[in-house]
């Protein structure tokens, strides 16, 4: 599947972005955003920015403690310095990590990771395109009263950038090239949920060319669990 080497200007016009999750997976957003022009107030152009290198990659089993702490940083700050809290959301994230974790190379769901020059991991998210199986006659027995919900696919979630690594379009470059791996999977359109009431998200994400949809079939479903979402969706075309 391989990984991408990007060059990372210090500052650019980008808009870094995460994407708040609970333990079960919710999509709240929080959005950290800023537009650098590089020029100063008279109007003077500034001395380019130096380029750094980071790598963008699918992440594996052995990433997750990176990719729980990570979620950690950049979802719950005021957990930093809170001993008993800390450590109980950690677990709960990384449990759910693995849990969720894609063990099939095929199975069109990937948890995608951005490391910097030290191999850190600097930011996340999770694309999820799975085809959802039948329900069997064996589960409508064992769980009658139970619904299935299912996501649009494929569906971007947990999208997530570390606090010190904001503001560097890192998160414009990691949703960018899980747009790509779904276009590469025969994927025609992108997913993802925000928080209705989070102006700045949605005005981001419509600046990246998504608009909100009028849900139908299984996103009623979906969305009864998932209060005050909106579904925004963008073409791959």
């Amino acid at each position: 599947r391989g990984s991408t080497i990007v060059p990372l200007p210090q500052s650019s016009r980008c808009f870094a972005t995460s994407l708040h999750s609970s333990s079960s997976g919710n999509d709240a957003t929080t959005i950290d955003a800023a537009a650098d022009t590089n020029e100063s107030p008279s109007g003077s152009s500034k001395p380019k920015p130096k380029q750094s290198l980071f790598q963008i990659r699918e992440a594996t089993y052995t990433d997750l403690p990176q990719a729980a702490q990570l979620m950690i940083d950049g979802f719950y700050p005021s957990l930093q310095n809170n001993p008993i809290l800390r450590p109980i959301r950690y677990l709960m994230e990384l449990d759910r990590l693995q849990g969720n974790f894609p063990y099939e190379e095929n199975d069109r769901h990937y948890y995608l990771a951005v490391y910097d020059e030290n191999n850190e991991m600097i930011g996340f998210c999770d694309v999820d395109g799975r085809i959802p199986k039948a329900r069997s006659n064996d589960d409508d027995d064992l769980l009658p009263f139970m619904k299935r919900v299912f996501r649009p696919q494929p569906y971007l979630s947990d999208l997530v950038v570390h606090p010190n690594h904001r503001q560097k379009g890192i998160a414009t470059a990691l949703m960018e090239e899980a747009e790509d791996r779904a276009s590469s999977m025969g994927f025609n359109e992108m997913y993802l949920g925000v928080k209705s009431t989070n102006a700045l998200a949605l005005q981001m994400y419509k600046r990246m060319g998504y608009e909100g949809i009028v849900p139908y079939g299984d996103m009623l479903a979906f969305l009864e669990i998932q209060k005050e979402v909106s579904l925004l969706r963008q073409s791959l075309d």
